[in-house]
């Protein structure tokens, strides 16, 4: 065998012994890599499977502490908890504190839900806001097929009116007339409850209290609003009976001192890894006992 044919295949099993190892490295690399990966995701679905954990026992805290017949301070804040590297926050809302959107099919409502539009957003005409209540109206009533049914299958995308009581406070976003504006503004002082409920005149923010009687003002109202939260009144008739509010007409039908209705929120962090946990609870009186129950929980949104 000549010199050249010798190195010529020598040649050829170096080609092809550094292409085998290049091979062999690169599939070691992207094994490698998948295994970075599937580790980094496993420990991501145990962080996550933890942090729900830690989520479900600070609702246990919250239903403990609803069990408690004076707990009337609200919003309620657990203390800053720190577990195993995790830091869970956790706050429960009074949500008869908000006008329940699942109220409107009551005049009375109306009446209350018209004027907090309009103190939220003064520059809404009077035929924006009836367009608005109506369209709210329409969108909790159980009848199909109306005007507004037309307008939003009109719409890109098109959709339908649920007719049927909102389960979110986020479906106002979809009546019409509803701008991204007011929907921000107002969404602080409003709730989709499972049944009508009055509002807690004891834990409600001073836009909510000023709905509820044409004869309150901005200042009246909030002074109020601040006394209550400081001083909740056992008793409708004691509040009634308030300097403030004995001289302006006040349905003793639609508020209350006592709530059934509070919404958990949790946040449980790790690092860059957060959930956020709501959860509504009923409380109801038993036997001079409370007893509270989950209603329902979405994870990231309400």
């Amino acid at each position: 065998m000549s010199w050249d044919k010798l190195s010529g295949q020598r040649g050829t099993a170096l080609v092809v012994a550094l292409f085998v190892v290049s091979l062999v490295a690169l599939s070691a690399f992207t094994m490698m890599s998948r295994l970075k990966m599937d580790t980094h995701r496993t420990a991501l679905w145990l962080h996550f499977n933890q942090a729900n954990l830690y989520a479900q026992g600070s609702v246990d805290w919250a239903i403990t502490a609803l069990n408690h017949p004076i707990m009337n301070t609200f919003p309620l804040l657990a203390e800053k908890t720190e577990r195993n590297g995790f830091t869970i926050t956790t706050r429960i809302d009074d949500m008869q504190a908000y006008f329940n959107l699942n109220n409107l099919n009551s005049p009375t409502y109306q009446a209350y839900f018209r004027r907090l539009l309009q103190i939220i957003d003064p520059q809404l005409s009077a035929a924006q806001i009836e367009d608005i209540l109506l369209a709210t109206e329409d969108w909790i009533s159980p009848v199909k097929n109306s005007s507004y049914d037309t307008y939003y299958e009109q719409l890109n995308p098109p959709y339908q009116a649920a007719h049927n009581t909102m389960a979110s406070v986020s479906e106002f976003r979809l009546i019409k007339g509803v701008t991204a504006s007011l929907f921000t503004r107002l969404s602080p002082y409003m709730t989709a409850l499972p049944s009508v409920t009055p509002i807690n005149i004891n834990t409600a923010p001073w836009p909510v209290i000023m709905s509820l009687t044409p004869s309150f003002d901005a200042e009246s109202a909030k002074a109020l609003a601040q006394y209550c939260h400081q001083f909740p009144s056992p008793s409708i008739e004691s509040f009634l009976a308030l300097d403030m509010v004995k001289n302006n007409p006040l349905s003793a039908d639609q508020i209350t001192v006592t709530s059934h209705y509070f919404l958990v929120t949790t946040i449980v962090s790790l690092e860059n890894q957060h959930l956020m946990l709501y959860t509504l609870l009923d409380r109801t009186e038993k036997d001079s006992q409370f007893v509270v129950t989950r209603l329902w929980q979405t994870k990231g949104t309400l």
